[in-house]
């Protein structure tokens, strides 16, 4: 019997699959082996300005200013610049009683109205002196030679925008699509250009910062990738590190729906990147927006083996290859699940926590969709 369309859907189905988590990040592997682009890195030493929006932060402020004023960089070319997001707390405080004793200027950009990290980093920028700007994030600790590696970097001229390594510690589900996420990035970079920066550790030029609507959703996208759009390379430089504590997926799962429902968001702010403007649009299709579309292709793969092996709808293959489909779904599935509920040792253990992972980053695609869609994805934390 030949093959009829619901088969020829299945195939593009799983093909579609297949290459977003596999083969996309095999070709661009093989580019990068093939034509690589090195930086020109050099031991550049720019005046720098640490931007950092915080909200009701004062369980780190001060291991965070360690972190910092341990840093290998010459002390009288860094400030230190915290804005506050309408803090409640004793972040004010805390920051005001260290800029009183630090060996550099660290000053408090106080934002009165909680408006989101977009805004703040808004009151803040302007405020700045530093020639480049060195995003982060409060929560995360730096390791000592982050803003120096982020700096020769960025003394590339082809370069416009520079991230760091974000490390995700522990062998659950998070911490290892996090590796995977950072190798393929960092494929990227070494045949062109990654296309997302880590938000708590990212370095542009102060001259390139464009103010960004205050409803922002991935400030660690729109930002460098509008200087891509200039026509430079947004680099990733592995010797700068963020080292975050590890998280519940229940934590992890909400911040990758802000994530997705922020790529749908991007798009809007930058049609742009969608064509030929943006070189890089290979990349954000294969790795960006095809994960998007992912948890419909699977629905579409789990309700055609169901048809054809119900004998509902005739087909082209033989019924194991559709039974084979069918209960490989279950089976991936119920493993999800258990993964998700009980935490086993061992090889097992790290196979059914990647199970759930995967499925539940890929609900995540669908809640992200539909809060952009109703316009529910809060911008403050």
């Amino acid at each position: 019997m030949a093959m009829t369309a619901l088969d020829w859907i299945a195939l593009g189905c799983v093909g579609f699959v297949v290459y977003t988590y596999a083969g996309y990040p095999a070709l661009i592997a093989v580019l990068a082996r093939l034509r690589p682009r090195p930086y020109a890195r050099a031991d550049w030493t720019p005046t720098v300005s640490v931007v950092i929006a915080a909200y009701n932060a004062e369980k780190w402020i001060e291991r965070k200013l360690g972190w910092l004023f341990a840093q290998d960089y010459p002390a009288d070319r860094m400030e230190i610049l915290i804005a506050s997001d309408g803090s409640t707390d004793r972040t004010d405080e805390l920051v005001r009683a260290a800029a009183a004793r630090a060996d550099r200027p660290i000053r408090l950009v106080r934002v009165e109205s909680r408006a989101g990290k977009p805004n703040a980093l808004n009151h803040a920028v302007p405020q700045a002196t530093g020639e480049v700007l060195v995003m982060m994030d409060i929560r995360q600790e730096v390791t000592p030679g982050t803003v120096r590696a982020l700096c020769a970097t960025l003394a590339d001229p082809s370069v416009g925008a520079v991230g760091g390594e974000y490390e995700l510690p522990g062998p659950g589900g998070a911490g290892a699509y996090w590796r995977y996420e950072r190798w393929i990035r960092n494929q990227e970079a070494r045949f062109d250009s990654t296309l997302g920066l880590s938000g708590c550790l990212y370095a542009i030029r102060r001259a390139d910062y464009r103010p960004m609507p205050i409803d922002t959703i991935l400030d660690d996208m729109l930002v460098p990738l509008r200087v891509h759009l200039t026509g430079r390379r947004v680099a990733y430089e592995p010797g700068a590190r963020a080292i975050d504590e590890e998280v519940e997926l229940t934590r992890d799962f909400h911040r990758k729906v802000r994530t997705l429902a922020g790529n749908f968001q991007l798009i809007g702010f930058e049609p742009s990147l969608l064509g030929p403007r943006n070189r890089s649009f290979f990349q954000l299709w294969s790795h960006k927006l095809f994960r998007l579309l992912v948890p419909y292709t699977l629905a579409a793969l789990l309700a055609a083996s169901g048809l054809v092996a119900g004998g509902i709808v005739q087909s082209g293959f033989p019924m194991w290859v559709w039974w084979g489909l069918l209960l490989g779904q279950a089976a991936f599935y119920f493993g999800a699940t258990i993964g998700g509920r009980v935490k086993l040792p061992g090889p097992p253990g790290k196979l059914l926590g990647l199970c759930n992972t995967f499925v539940v980053l890929n609900w995540a695609a669908v809640v992200g969709l539909w809060r952009f869609i109703t316009a529910r994805q809060k911008v403050t934390w």
